[in-house]
């Protein structure tokens, strides 16, 4: 689990420093976006601990 959680962070990391450099992106844009990550982190690890359980 903690590899996944990683790699999200990462993920994360590299969009918010591409749409930075961009410089196309408002930081509310940035921030629902971010925000959007972490409600797919928060399924992923939902539906991971589920299967778990199976």
């Amino acid at each position: 689990m903690k590899t996944l959680e990683q790699d999200i962070q990462a993920l994360r990391q590299k969009m918010v420093t591409v749409f930075r450099q961009s410089g196309s992106y408002t930081d509310p844009e940035l921030l629902h976006i971010s925000r959007k990550l972490d409600e797919k982190l928060n399924d992923w690890q939902a539906m991971y601990a589920y299967k778990k359980q199976i």
